[in-house]
């Protein structure tokens, strides 16, 4: 199995010590040595393999000198915890840290219960390629992650590879599976054919473990020739005969709560996630007919627009009714007004001057924060700061927690809103990249058709090496700061691109 894990400093000394560090692992302290004892021996036969970030080494050392200060652990043995924290796992004192640390600043605010050593342990896990997290806060870091999982994946795109458990969850985990697993019984198929399957498994489980197909359409099961219900345990030598119906036989929510192997989780997950998207492709059939391909330009901008990686993604939250088909035609009409009138093959200037932009007050000139890039498509509340310069009146759109405006004087603030013409932004972008033929063509044609670009300048610069190097200013339309985040990460993973630098964001 050769895992590789990452603990938090909870956990990392519950297996040094031997002992109970939170309220839940003390309310059931037998279950609690078990699981310990369990970890600890597939750590010791290097089938589970801990990876330390230098932080969490720190912290537990600090923690050990703690509980020796306070008179909980012998101070004669400190040298016995310290070479067992050391020798644990390997200890990464290599990493970019700060690269975390800005990381885990600018996911804040935190969910309640999360602290900034957990994101910082989740994050170094996610930077290192860990398989596995282990923390006693498996619920409130997975609603951290939820939370953020836009930024988490412009960073680590595959962040949801990442298995998060506590010890107990961990133990289940394990002894599923485990290679040198024993704790398996044989069952008997209809055909009296022998079938090994994991201790705990229930009836559909083995329907499962025979095929997806065989586990989709069951409806019913008997062992050893009686009727049982399909969350019945099976035991050693038990013969079962599944009942399907292909019509109307299809899984149910509840299978998750009972179902034992992992393998049966995953298949009733993919064919609620399958069902799921036909269901939002049949609303979208039925709202729009085949006026627009599910998978062409429009609906692609759809799913980006709403921050989705793919239409599928969109599908499976418009049949589970997460979103509304409503939220879909309101976005299209933006595309239909913004990206096709405005932005026609005519109309390349990107010309979408607004008067107005803010509602009930005027300026000469509108300039937005590129620090914390406020939008109109955002919900975060936004601030206005009036300032003069050279006989002009300039507003300086902010949101409302961003530190550029924290030490201005609160009388200099006020409140303001976006007007409803304001749907769209223009961000001027400075790009350094390789200076060869057709460049910027090339890399602009691989981003999404929808996002439309203006190319106002192409300016080659002289160095004293080999390197050609061209600088090309252009300006885009975008409509919220994921928007701009999508864009700046398609730019940047182009091999040709060197550098990618907002020059300034006005609204229209």
């Amino acid at each position: 199995m050769h895992k590789h894990i990452v603990l938090d400093y909870l956990t990392l000394l519950a297996l040094i010590l031997e002992r109970p560090f939170s309220s839940q692992q003390r309310n059931n302290l037998s279950a609690f040595k078990h699981n310990i004892k369990i970890i600890n021996r597939f750590i010791e036969q290097e089938i589970l393999r801990v990876e330390q970030s230098i932080l969490c080494h720190n912290h537990c050392i600090e923690l050990v000198d703690q509980l020796i200060e306070d008179g909980e652990l012998l101070s004669s043995r400190i040298l016995d915890y310290l070479e067992k924290i050391s020798n644990l796992g390997r200890i990464h004192d290599n990493i970019d840290y700060e690269k975390i640390f800005q990381l885990a600043n600018k996911l804040r605010p935190y969910s309640p219960k999360v602290t900034f050593p957990d994101v910082v342990n989740l994050i170094f896990a996610l930077e290192i390629g860990a398989e596995l997290l282990i923390t006693i806060k498996v619920n409130k870091l997975q609603e951290f992650i939820k939370k953020n999982e836009d930024l988490l994946f412009q960073e680590y795109p595959d962040y949801r590879d990442l298995e998060i458990f506590d010890e107990t969850s961990l133990v289940k985990w394990i002894k599923e599976y485990d290679p040198q697993k024993t704790e398996t019984i044989t069952v008997l198929t209809e055909s009296n054919e022998e079938k090994e399957i994991p201790e705990g498994s229930t009836v559909l489980d083995f329907a499962y473990k025979i095929g997806p197909r065989l586990g989709n359409h069951c409806v019913q099961a008997l062992v050893n020739n009686k009727s049982v219900s399909l969350d019945y345990v099976l035991e050693y030598g038990d013969k079962i005969n599944i009942i399907i119906d292909k019509e109307f036989g299809q899984p149910k929510e509840e299978w998750l709560k009972f179902i034992y192997t992992k393998k049966a989780k995953h298949e009733i997950k993919k064919w609620f996630r399958r069902h799921n998207i036909s269901q939002g492709k049949a609303l979208i059939m039925n709202e729009f007919s085949n006026k627009y391909s599910l998978y062409g330009t429009i609906f692609q901008y759809v799913a980006t627009t709403l921050m989705y990686k793919t239409p599928d993604g969109l599908y499976e939250d418009l049949g589970k009714g997460i979103i509304d088909i409503r939220k879909i035609k309101d976005t299209l009409r933006i595309y239909f007004k913004y990206y096709e009138s405005l932005v026609s093959e005519e109309n390349l200037e990107l010309d979408n001057h607004i008067d107005n932009p803010i509602d009930g007050q005027s300026a000469d000139e509108y300039k937005i924060c590129t620090h914390c890039q406020p939008f109109p498509d955002d919900s975060s509340e936004i601030i206005g700061i009036i300032k003069v310069r050279n006989d002009k009146r300039i507003l300086y759109i902010h949101s409302e927690d961003c530190s550029q405006i924290k030490n201005v004087n609160p009388d200099n603030k006020r409140v303001i809103n976006w007007s409803y013409s304001c749907q769209l932004c223009t961000v001027t972008l400075k790009i350094r990249m390789q200076d060869r033929e057709g460049i910027l063509r090339h890399i602009l044609n691989d981003i999404p058709p929808h996002f439309r670009f203006h190319v106002r300048t192409v300016t080659p610069v002289n160095n004293q090496s080999d390197d050609r190097i061209g600088v090309a200013v252009i300006n885009c339309l975008v409509s919220s700061k994921k928007q701009l985040d999508f864009i700046l990460l398609e730019l940047k993973s182009k091999p040709a691109i060197l550098q990618v630098q907002i020059l300034k964001i006005t609204p229209g």
